[in-house]
Order: C-alpha cells, then structure tokens, then sequence
C-alpha cells in the first residue's frame, strides 16, 4: 500500500519516491527493500545462499533516458550483466516493482550481492561497482562515469535550451 505524500511517516515508512509517494518497507527475495528514492541503494544485502556468482541485472524499459548511461558505464568497466526489458516481461516489471516499493524505477540495477539502486547516477553504479572489485582494482575512472551520465539525453535538450535562451536575450537586446 502506498501512502500519499502528505501523510505522517510510521516507522514502516521508509522513503519517499520521486513521485512524492511514501513507500513501504518489505522483505522479498533476499532483498531488503527499506524504501524508494532516486539513487538509492537497497539495503543490507542478503548472503549468497550458493557459491555460484550472480550477474548483474539492469531494469529497464525502451525511452528512458537514464537506462543508456548506466549501460555504457557497465560496457566500460567490462562487466557482465543481463538487461531486463520491463516491457517485453511482465513478470519482470512484477519484480521491479516489488524491489522498488510498487514503481517501475528505471534503471534497477541489481547487484550481485542482492544489492538494489534504483535510478542510480553513473558515479553512485561506479562506487558500488568499485565496492565489489577486488580491493585497490579500478573498475572505471571517474572520468569515463561522468563521460556516460553526460550522455543522457536529457542534457543535450537542456544545453538547447539555454543556448535558445541565450540567443533570445542576446537578439532583445
């Protein structure tokens, strides 16, 4: 159940989405979900119950704009990961939404120790990436994070925009 915005916080309310909604704790799957934000990591990742590695899977859905820098950091640090249309897999998009507290946050990313980010920034999958290597190894240089959040496309649009803006004041006068 989601609470709305304007309600008081109990304890089992954890977080506040980027829709203003406030989202329950729950318990799946290994996972602890202790709310929803942009960014956020999950917490208290759970054990691995075999030895086998776990990959990395990416939540996604066609048209976001956050899901193409997460994938060309992931590309770049030459990790491997399994990419989930949410769109072309229902049960999938049941799983995200019980990872994320009932939204389709896209891009999940979730980790191979069980840890969830939701919507992450390229630098914030950097430092879970680099938590997970062997110690003193880099993944992937804060540079090449920050060249794969540039391409998003959204800031193509906003640099347009102020380049509009720009020209409109230089032309009034």
């Amino acid at each position: 159940m989601i609470k709305s915005a304007g309600a008081s916080r109990p304890d089992r309310w954890a977080a506040r989405s980027c829709c203003g909604n406030e989202v329950p704790r729950a318990h799946l799957s290994g996972l602890h979900v202790f709310g929803y934000t942009m960014g956020m990591e999950i917490d208290q990742p759970t054990p691995e119950l075999s030895q086998e590695p776990r990959p990395i899977i990416v939540y996604g859905r066609p048209g976001c704009p956050g899901v193409g820098p997460v994938l060309r950091l992931l590309d770049a640090a030459g990790a491997t990961y399994d990419y989930v249309d949410i769109r072309q897999d229902p049960d999938a998009a049941a799983r995200l939404r019980v990872i994320t507290g009932g939204h389709e946050g896209v891009p999940t990313v979730v980790l191979p120790d069980g840890r969830a980010l939701v919507e992450p920034g390229t630098l914030r999958l950097r430092q879970a990436l680099q938590e997970q290597s062997p110690a003193g190894e880099e993944v992937v240089s804060s540079a090449e994070a920050v060249r794969a959040g540039l391409s998003n496309p959204i800031y193509l649009v906003l640099a347009l925009i102020a380049l509009g803006l720009i020209i409109a004041v230089w032309v009034s006068g």
